[in-house]
């Protein structure tokens, strides 16, 4: 009985004791792709500080979300800025390459950055064919669309003209002459089915 009663003291006395700051563990991160950007403030277009190199490893100061993208709020080289949180993972892990999910279509395209709403042509330029990630959505409408894109085994993200790229999937003209076809389907079937019960009057 004794026994019992000094260990129900001792958890007692565990209970009471704060473990929030003995076991608590910050979030860590490591860069997945060949580097990646700091940015000044979690956006694309925000000025560059640096480049971080892959397998890097940082501690999330701050997450923050702007226009449906992630950044993370990071230290590197003793300056703080915010990286793209899909290119790091929580998880140790090999390199991983970007998720396609279109191409270039124009012989050469150019890039471009966006400093105070107004694009500036690079000196890069992305060849007929190059695989690339639409990060912002893929609007024929408009002029400049944001993508990552791997270049000299680094990854980049700019803007380029939207007329020079091509989103992967079904292209909208054939979307569009596959409803017109179900339509005509659809009519034929009807006018043939009222056909069919005349004639059955008829009989």
């Amino acid at each position: 009985k004794k026994f019992v009663i000094f260990l129900s003291i001792i958890l007692m006395f565990i209970s009471f004791v704060p473990t929030e700051n003995v076991f608590a563990s910050n979030k860590y991160i490591q860069i997945i792709m060949n580097s990646t950007n700091l940015y000044e403030s979690p956006d694309f277009s925000s000025e560059i500080i640096t480049t971080i190199p892959h397998k890097t490893k940082l501690e999330v100061l701050d997450t923050i979300t702007n226009q449906n993208y992630t950044f993370y709020k990071v230290e590197f080289n003793y300056s703080q800025g915010y990286i793209y949180a899909n290119h790091s993972t929580t998880n140790i892990s090999p390199k991983r390459f970007l998720d396609y999910n279109g191409y270039v279509k124009s012989n050469e395209a150019e890039l471009f950055t966006l400093i105070e709403n107004s694009y500036n042509i690079i000196n890069t330029k992305l060849k007929k064919d190059h695989q690339i990630r639409i990060l912002d959505g893929y609007d024929t409408k408009k002029e400049f669309t944001l993508i990552s894109y791997e270049y000299n085994e680094n990854i980049y993200t700019h803007y380029i003209k939207t007329a020079d790229i091509h989103a992967n999937g079904i292209n909208k003209s054939v979307i569009i002459a596959l409803s017109l076809i179900v339509s005509c389907v659809s009519i034929l079937l009807v006018l043939f089915g009222s056909n069919l019960k005349k004639k059955k009057k008829k009989i």
